[in-house]
């Protein structure tokens, strides 16, 4: 059995309170960033839950994470074609 990652919970948890509190279309650090770029924290916190999930063996949550994260990351890349 793969050891337990300490904090993985805790971290998505703040990166949850960090998106609610400053979604990515109003944080000032992305202002300059074009609206496909915006949504890549988005992409990345999808990711991140998708890792989380897949670890703890939640097979549909998985699957529900990893598609968010790669209809954001995807939309983001096609848009910069």
């Amino acid at each position: 059995m793969e050891p337990r990652r300490p904090g993985l919970e805790g971290v998505e948890n703040m990166v949850d309170e960090v998106l609610r509190r400053t979604p990515p279309d109003d944080d000032p650090l992305l202002s300059s960033r074009r609206p496909e770029n915006r949504q890549l924290p988005l992409a990345g916190s999808a990711f991140h839950r998708a890792w989380i999930a897949r670890v703890h063996g939640h097979e549909e949550a998985w699957m529900g994470e990893w598609e968010t994260f790669l209809t954001r990351w995807l939309d983001r890349a096609s848009s910069t074609d």
